[in-house]
């Protein structure tokens, strides 16, 4: 019987250990390169994989930044992982740090929409004329603010460059009504 019971104890015992004395591969064992016994591995020029190419210790430097975050618009977020504008629906983007994360993000964005705080285009229509308190209330875009519009706080579009425009457009008309120009001409300038 205690014969018996030393039998299953060892038994019980390599059991255990068998994990422990097991060689695993791991994920990071899958991404470096084999390397034979007694053979030295030769340093390359650093490529965006992962993988200290170059034997300096450091791994994808050129891609990263000093937090070895991937900030580049070819390598946003990780490697081989391009930032393009079709990629956010917009005209033009960038990988930009959102909650100090990289994304890529809208910079410039189709008509009627604009670029939000989380990078998408969002639609302008949405918040116009809404009534506010302030900027936050008119949505996630920078391009949506709130303002006094007839005694009332709204949310508007930026309405300054028509504002501006429409100066120039009145002096212009105004020097040609000076000069005695035409009404075809006063018309070409309005319009």
């Amino acid at each position: 019987m205690a014969r018996r019971r030393a039998h299953l104890w060892l038994l019980l015992v390599a059991v255990a250990a068998a994990p422990i004395a097991s060689c695993a591969r791991t994920p990071l064992a899958d991404r470096l390169p084999a390397v034979d016994a007694g053979v030295s591995p030769m340093p390359v020029a650093e490529r965006c994989n992962g993988v200290d190419d170059d034997l300096d210790g450091r791994v994808d430097e050129g891609f990263v930044d000093d937090q070895g975050r991937y900030v580049s618009d070819d390598h946003c977020g990780a490697c081989d992982a391009p930032c393009t504008a079709a990629s956010v629906g917009a005209t033009e983007a960038s990988c930009q740090l959102i909650a100090d994360a990289p994304r890529c993000v809208a910079t410039q964005c189709p008509g009627g929409t604009a670029p939000s705080s989380t990078g998408r285009c969002l639609s302008l229509l949405g918040a116009l004329c809404l009534p506010c308190v302030d900027d936050a209330d008119c949505g996630d875009s920078s391009a949506v603010r709130c303002a006094v519009v007839g005694g009332e706080r709204r949310c508007v579009v930026g309405c300054e460059l028509g504002g501006a425009l429409k100066n120039v457009i009145a002096i212009a008309t105004g020097m040609g009504d000076g000069l005695g120009v035409g009404d075809n001409t006063r018309s070409a300038v309005i319009t």
